[in-house]
């Protein structure tokens, strides 16, 4: 017995022309909350990841800086502020008696500091450099030695990428970066300090080269995290400093 033949056996042209724009208009929708929804995704994660370099940055320089020493010690001082050494221990005529010592902290604004660039950027808003006991060394045979003096400090400058990029990216980019000074313990400019060393009375101890010697060197700078803008350090006295009278 023979089976009746269809009267519609397939698709008109009307109605393929019909799916395929339905089947067009439903892909470009589908592309467009694709790629919409991949900004976003992009967009939150490049967020996501300053935040966490920035995360990362505050946390290393609150270790760094909670380890700041400077282990001060009495000595006398004569009328020009100047401690006693044995370069001017014939001539020295003490006028007071106060704290001293060999380390030294000193934060402030970047420009007012001559803080500099090894990767010719521009130092802004504060700084801070000290020394803390990091054990930080290029001389293998001093890691065991975890516990040594190195000299840190922090700074933002707005600086290119040209040094730090890939070399197949020719494109580059100025951005605000938190910058971390790490001098190796073996080359502690301060070791050059020491009492009885006449270096001390050309640095004195406001000098500065302690800090800025090593800041020369791009070997002695690495990059913390990128897109910081500022860096504010707001130093205060204990409340018993606060509280002690002070000499002049």
């Amino acid at each position: 017995m023979r089976r009746p033949l269809l009267s519609n056996p397939g698709f008109t042209l009307v109605e393929l022309l019909v799916a395929t724009a339905l089947l067009v208009g439903l892909m470009v929708l589908l592309l467009q909350v694709t790629d919409q929804t991949n900004r976003i995704w992009r967009s939150t994660s490049g967020k996501v990841q300053q935040f966490r370099e920035a995360r990362e940055g505050f946390e290393t320089l609150t270790r760094k800086l909670s380890q700041a020493t400077l282990n001060p010690y009495y000595e006398y001082f004569d009328a020009s502020g100047n401690p006693r050494n044995a370069t001017n221990s014939a001539s020295f005529t003490p006028v007071r008696y106060g704290r001293n010592s060999e380390l030294r902290y000193l934060s402030g604004p970047a420009a007012a500091l001559g803080v500099s660039s090894p990767l010719a950027g521009t130092p802004v808003t504060h700084s801070v450099f000290f020394q803390a006991p990091t054990g930080d060394v290029n001389d293998t045979s001093l890691r065991p030695l975890r516990n040594l003096l190195t000299t840190q400090g922090f700074h933002v400058e707005l600086v290119s990428d040209a040094a730090t990029k890939p070399p197949f990216v020719a494109a580059t980019r100025s951005r605000f970066r938190l910058m971390h000074l790490v001098e190796p313990s073996e080359n502690l400019v301060l070791y050059t300090r020491t009492s009885g060393n006449a270096g001390l009375l050309t640095s004195g101890p406001g000098g500065r080269d302690w800090f800025q010697v090593p800041l020369a060197s791009s070997a002695n700078v690495h990059l913390l995290a990128d897109n910081i803008v500022a860096l504010v350090v707001l130093p205060r006295l204990s409340r018993n400093d606060e509280a002690a009278p002070h000499s002049t």
